[in-house]
C-alpha cells in the first residue's frame, strides 16, 4: 500500500489548483474584452475621423490675365565717368574744404588750383611783345608817309634839274651857255635821281616790314591765347556733375601734364547690362520699363528702361544682354541712389497678357500643392510653375499679393489649401472654408 500524503503536500496541491483556476478566469475575461472591442471598432473609427478633421482655408483655382515674367541679373555701372588730369605743370596751391572722396560736385566746381605766378608772367610778357609790334606798325605808317613826301620832293628836284639842263643846253647851242654850269647840274641830277631811287626802295620794303610785324603780332596773340589757356588750366575743375570717387593730390604737391588729379562719377544715368533668359527677348524691346532691385538688405527699387538689346545671345548660358538705363537725381540725399558696382536683380515683364491659373505662392512647396479631394480629404498634386508675380486678385483671395503662375497640374475649380499645410498629409480629413468667407465657429460646425 502507498502511504497517505502528508498534510503539507496536500496544502501545496490545493494552492496550485487555485492559481490555475484564477489564471483561467483572467484569460476568459481578457478574451471577452477583446471580443467586445473588435465588435465596436467601426463605430469608434468613424467618430475619430469626424472629430480629427482639420479646418483649412482654401481658394478656388481660376484663370486670370497675367503677363510673362522673368528675372535677370547684372551689375550697375555709370554711363559717364571722368578722370580729371593736370594739363600744365605746377604746384598745388589750393584745395577747397570739402573736396574729398564721396563729395558731390557740379560741373565747373574747383577741385584744386595750381600756382599762377609763372603763367601770369608769360601772359604779361606776351602782351608786351604784342604792344611792341603794334608800335612798330605805327612807326612804319609814319615812316611811309615821310618817305612818300621825300620821294615827291626828290622827284620834283629831279624834274627841275632836268629842265634846267635842257635850258642850258639850248643856250649853249646858241653860243650863250657855259659848260661848267651844265656839268654842275648834271651832278645834281645824278644825286637827285639816286635819292629818288633810294626812297623808292625804302618805300617798297615798307609793306613787307608791315606784314612781318603783323605776322609777329598774330604769333604773339596765339602765344597769348595759349598762355591764358594755361593760366585757366591752373584751376582744375569738375568737368561733369557727379560725385568724387577720389582726389589724388595734396597741397604743395607738384603735378605734371597727364597726371590724374581726381575721378568724378556721374550718378544721374546708371546703366545695367542685364543678363536675361533668351526667351524674354521676343517679348521685350527698347523703351519697355524694367524694375531694378538692389541685392542687399532692404534692397533699393528703381524703375529703368531698356535702351538697347545686344544683337547676339550667349549660346553657353542661353541668355541675352539687355542694356537698362536708370535716371536719378545725383544730389538725392535720401540714401536711395543706385551706385556703380552694385549687383541687382531685374524683374522683366512682357507686354503681352494671357490667361493662366494662379495659386498663392505660400501654397506651393517643392512644386506641389495640397487640394481638397474627394470625401473632403487632402490630396497632393504636382504642379509646374512658370514664374512668380505680385498682384491683387480679390475674386480668388482678397488678402493675398504673392502668386505662383502655373503652367500645369491644376484645373479651374480645384480648391487649393492655403493653411495648416504643415499638419496635412495626403488623405488627411479636412474641413474646408473658402478664404473669402468668415470661418464658422467650432460649435456651429458641431451643430450641423
Amino acid at each position: 500500500m502507498r502511504p497517505n500524503p502528508s498534510p503539507r503536500r496536500l496544502r501545496t496541491l490545493a494552492a496550485g489548483a487555485i492559481r490555475v483556476c484564477v489564471g483561467l478566469v483572467i484569460l476568459g475575461v481578457a478574451v471577452g474584452g477583446y471580443t467586445v472591442l473588435v465588435s465596436t471598432t467601426p463605430t469608434t473609427v468613424r467618430l475619430a475621423e469626424r472629430d480629427m478633421a482639420i479646418t483649412v482655408r482654401t481658394v478656388t483655382a481660376k484663370e486670370v490675365d497675367v503677363s510673362r515674367r522673368w528675372n535677370g541679373y547684372g551689375t550697375t555701372r555709370a554711363m559717364r565717368t571722368a578722370d580729371v588730369g593736370a594739363e600744365v605743370m605746377g604746384v598745388v596751391a589750393e584745395r577747397p574744404d570739402g573736396v574729398e572722396a564721396g563729395a558731390r560736385v557740379k560741373r565747373g566746381d574747383l577741385i584744386v588750383a595750381l600756382e599762377t605766378e609763372e603763367f601770369e608772367q608769360i601772359v604779361s610778357r606776351t602782351q608786351r611783345a604784342i604792344d611792341s609790334f603794334l608800335s612798330d606798325i605805327e612807326a612804319l605808317d609814319v615812316e611811309e608817309e615821310s618817305l612818300k613826301e621825300s620821294l615827291d620832293l626828290a622827284s620834283e628836284a629831279t624834274r627841275i634839274t632836268q629842265w634846267e639842263i635842257e635850258q642850258l643846253e639850248d643856250a649853249r647851242a646858241r653860243g650863250a651857255g657855259a659848260a661848267a654850269e651844265v656839268n654842275r647840274l648834271q651832278r645834281d641830277l645824278t644825286r637827285f635821281q639816286r635819292e629818288e631811287r633810294d626812297i623808292r626802295q625804302r618805300l617798297e620794303v615798307i609793306p613787307a616790314r608791315r606784314q612781318r610785324a603783323l605776322s609777329q603780332i598774330e604769333l604773339e596773340r596765339a602765344n597769348l591765347r595759349l598762355a591764358e589757356l594755361d593760366l585757366r588750366r591752373s584751376r582744375i575743375v569738375a568737368p561733369i556733375d557727379g560725385a568724387l570717387q577720389s582726389v589724388d593730390v595734396k597741397l604743395g604737391e607738384r603735378v605734371a601734364p597727364g597726371m590724374r588729379i581726381a575721378r568724378v562719377v556721374d550718378l544721374s544715368r546708371i546703366e545695367i547690362p542685364v543678363r536675361a533668359p533668351l526667351a524674354s527677348a521676343a517679348n521685350l524691346g527698347p523703351g519697355d520699363p524694367i524694375e531694378i532691385i538692389v541685392d542687399s538688405p532692404g534692397g533699393i527699387r528703381r524703375t529703368g528702361m531698356i535702351e538697347r538689346i545686344a544683337p547676339e545671345a550667349d549660346p553657353r548660358t542661353r541668355t541675352i544682354t539687355l542694356y537698362v538705363v536708370v535716371e536719378q537725381d545725383p544730389f538725392d540725399t535720401s540714401g536711395g541712389l543706385l551706385l556703380p558696382g552694385q549687383f541687382v536683380t531685374a524683374a522683366l515683364e512682357s507686354r503681352l497678357r494671357q490667361p493662366r491659373l494662379v495659386a498663392p505662392r505660400g501654397a506651393v512647396a517643392n512644386d506641389r500643392v495640397m487640394i481638397v479631394g474627394d470625401s473632403s480629404q487632402a490630396e497632393s498634386r504636382d504642379v509646374r510653375v512658370l514664374h512668380y508675380i505680385e498682384g491683387h486678385f480679390p475674386d480668388i483671395d482678397p488678402d493675398e499679393t504673392q502668386w505662383a503662375v502655373l503652367e500645369a497640374g491644376l484645373s479651374p475649380g480645384d480648391r487649393i489649401i492655403i493653411s495648416n499645410l504643415d499638419e496635412l498629409r495626403s488623405g488627411s480629413p479636412v474641413d474646408p472654408v473658402d478664404a473669402g468667407q468668415v470661418a464658422q465657429r467650432p460649435e456651429e460646425r458641431e451643430s450641423r
